[in-house]
Formats: C-alpha cells, sequence, structure tokens
C-alpha cells in the first residue's frame, strides 16, 4: 500500500485559502455594486419627484455616522387632511 503523500496537506491547504480569499474579494465588489445600484436608482426616483440636491444628500447620508452632512430634527407626518389636498 502505497503511503499518503505528506507534500498534499500543505498544497491543499494553500489552495482552499486562496479560494476562500477569492470568494470573498468577489462577494465584498458584488456587495458594493448592489448598494451603489440601490443609491443610483433611490437618487433617481427622488430627483424625479422634485426633491432639491441637499435634500437627496441628507437622505442618502443619514444612516452614516461619519456623515459631513448636520443632522437635522424629523419633520412631524402632514395630517391626512392635508395629505389629501383639504386644508382643515
Amino acid at each position: 500500500m502505497e503511503s499518503f503523500p505528506d507534500d498534499i496537506v500543505p498544497i491543499v491547504g494553500i489552495s482552499c485559502g486562496a479560494a476562500i480569499a477569492i470568494v470573498a474579494i468577489i462577494s465584498c465588489n458584488i456587495v458594493n455594486m448592489y448598494k451603489i445600484h440601490r443609491q443610483t436608482n433611490l437618487k433617481q426616483m427622488m430627483m424625479e419627484a422634485g426633491f432639491s440636491p441637499p435634500e437627496i444628500e441628507r437622505v442618502i447620508h443619514c444612516g452614516l455616522e461619519n456623515s459631513s452632512v448636520p443632522h437635522q430634527k424629523p419633520v412631524p407626518p402632514a395630517s391626512p387632511a392635508v395629505q389629501h389636498g383639504i386644508n382643515p
């Protein structure tokens, strides 16, 4: 019976490590592309809805801790009558 070659274990270990690193890099790039795509769609929808660029920037950066955009108090929601164009 042949003996198990001693060189196979390091080769398999290095190959698996390299494969894991490549998969991690590719998946990170896919996630970043997805985030950019979502932000681009959000910006486009907000522009079509008539939002100003500072408002769009504030919405995009609202979840970031290191954002340079100053935090503002949230605007209270309008009453249902005002939303439907009825002035109380």
